[in-house]
């Protein structure tokens, strides 16, 4: 299943800000886990002494805000993970909300392999 092309006009245009930066929830959920999160997280996992490393110490997962359609059926997001210089993808991926409320995926399209 494809987006309809308003979907992704909207999603392109997105402003670039991610989820940990527009939710005001989620640094709280985050601090309670393992997890890092910011624009210093990055940096942490790729940087040993302030030089750039081959072997990460950790995964990046990165997530976008949703778009969602006029209609409020279909959500499209970015999604990214990497695990090293040659370890890692990102897709974008659709959502159908159901009757009951649930977004189910629908589509999905790799956007990048490394």
């Amino acid at each position: 299943m494809a987006p309809s092309r308003t979907l992704v006009k909207a999603f392109l245009a997105r402003p670039k800000g991610g989820a940990v930066s527009e939710c005001p929830d989620l640094p709280g959920r985050f601090a309670r886990t393992d997890m890092s999160f910011g624009a210093d997280a990055a940096d942490k996992v790729t940087h040993k002494n302030g030089q750039w490393t081959p072997a990460y110490s950790a995964t990046i997962l990165s997530i976008s805000l949703p778009v969602v359609s006029q209609d409020g059926r279909y959500a499209l997001v970015s999604i990214g993970l990497a695990c090293g210089p040659l370890c890692g993808n990102g897709s974008t991926l659709l959502y159908r909300r159901e009757a009951d409320g649930r977004w189910n995926p629908v589509g999905d399209g790799a956007q990048w392999i490394s």
